[in-house]
């Protein structure tokens, strides 16, 4: 994830309304996103993502889901 807005803000990842996970994102510094463990979300829930302030950023999402 990169913050090219003008200010840092945190990303928040939600499964459907709950938060899952949140990390602050300086101003353009790539920052990777590895989990230490898997991010578990609720069957048939979105997956989203929030700025905790106006903002800028750029993510890639890549992962694997099991069977």
């Amino acid at each position: 994830a990169i913050n090219t807005g003008a200010s840092a803000v945190d990303l928040i990842l939600l499964d459907g309304a709950t938060e899952r996970w949140r990390m602050t994102l300086p101003v353009n510094v790539p920052v990777p996103m590895p989990f230490p463990t898997e991010l578990l979300t609720t069957a048939n829930a979105a997956l989203n993502a929030n700025l905790s302030a106006a903002g800028t950023v750029r993510v890639c999402a890549q992962g694997y889901t099991a069977p």
